[in-house]
């Protein structure tokens, strides 16, 4: 058994039940990929206090108002005085499209008396759009913003050093982008570091307890750093699919997860996360139950049937278990045929 190193390690005195609290703009994409672009997160996140454009955009955005989000952001780009940045910051986090988040990135770089942070920003969005397309544009494209890392923000450098190490299978790089966020505390880039070392396992050696020690560090991250959604979706579409069709997990762990996923999903009021926890579970025959009707009560989930079929065929049962079943049923004597040509009874009607 491989052993994991121990800064990937969550810490004995954790305690997953206690509150970390907070409302933060939720996850988009899938779950276990590193949010390269955590900067736009974490600009737009500062705006749920403010007042304007941006703060406007960013409650849409913690709505799940996809449509509404779309048509201020074009209004805002029509707008020759609008902040390309912001744009770009926006569009970094809801188009589906690289190409078109990229363009806005695009937009923002172009922008004449910025500053070089602000040109820095936009910057790493062009690479973090380009990468979803091709990696080695965005490789071609990292050498034009190393020249403004010198007037860079403490995190924007460490950005750019995930970044890099996202790029290239290196630990020097991942290491090094580990100490620049460690040394910042930053709980929300600590857990992509975590899912950047799953991606490099899952490209290499696929060591099945490697991969649940970089998942369950990063549900750890997102906890403490007051992201909620971010740790149920992570809990339900990556950690929860390793257990069972990898790991083989017994029932009472996969329910300990799922209620954590449940608590997670609820704490963070994110009606999305809350039903790909039920989706999944019920996919794996679990039914949950609550033993209070009160807002802040988790659910229980205890297995009642066998996994779906369609959910895992990992989970199915093997043919073995169902041959004595079906040499059972042959050996049974037919049931007897009923004789032809009788009379039919006359039902009463009154």
């Amino acid at each position: 058994m491989s052993k994991l190193d121990p800064r990937w390690q969550v810490p004995p005195t954790y305690d997953p039940d206690l509150d970390f609290g907070g409302r933060v703009l939720r996850q988009r994409g899938t779950p276990t990929v590193p949010a390269l672009s955590l900067l736009s997160y974490l600009a737009l996140e500062e705006q749920l206090a403010a007042v304007g454009p941006a703060s406007l955009l960013a409650w849409q955005l913690l709505a799940d108002e996809d449509d509404a989000v779309s048509a201020t952001v074009l209004g805002l780009l029509d707008d020759p005085g609008a902040d390309r940045l912001w744009c770009a910051h926006v569009m970094q986090l809801v188009s589906g499209s690289a190409q078109r988040s990229g363009e806005a990135a695009k937009l923002a770089w172009q922008v004449q008396h910025q500053s070089e942070a602000d040109r820095v920003s936009a910057g790493l969005m062009i690479v973090t759009s380009v990468l979803a397309l091709s990696p080695d544009k965005a490789r071609q494209f990292l050498p034009k913003i190393e020249p403004g890392l010198v007037h860079a923000t403490p995190p924007q450098r460490a950005v750019y050093a995930l970044i890099r190490a996202a790029l290239d299978s290196d630990p020097a790089l991942l290491d090094e982008a580990h100490r620049q966020l460690a040394a910042l505390d930053h709980h929300f880039g600590l857990a992509q570091c975590a899912l950047v070392a799953y991606q490099d396992e899952q490209a290499a050696g696929r060591r099945p307890e490697l991969l649940r020690g970089y998942l369950e560090h990063a549900i750890y991250r997102y906890d403490i750093g007051r992201r909620e959604s971010w740790a149920a979706r992570l809990i339900t579409y990556g950690l929860i699919p390793l257990l069972t069709e990898t790991l083989r997990a017994p029932d009472d762990e996969i329910a300990a997860w799922l209620q954590r996923a449940a608590v997670f999903a609820t704490g963070a009021r994110s009606l999305p996360e809350l039903q790909g926890v039920f989706r999944l579970a019920r996919k794996l025959g679990f039914e949950a139950t609550v033993s209070t009707l009160e807002s802040g009560d988790p659910p229980h989930f205890v297995r009642t049937r066998a996994p779906s079929r369609a959910s895992s065929p990992v989970l199915a049962a093997p043919a073995a278990a169902a041959e004595p079943a079906a040499a059972a049923a042959a050996a049974a004597p037919a049931p007897a045929e009923p004789a032809k040509g009788g009379k039919k009874k006359k039902s009463k009607s009154r």
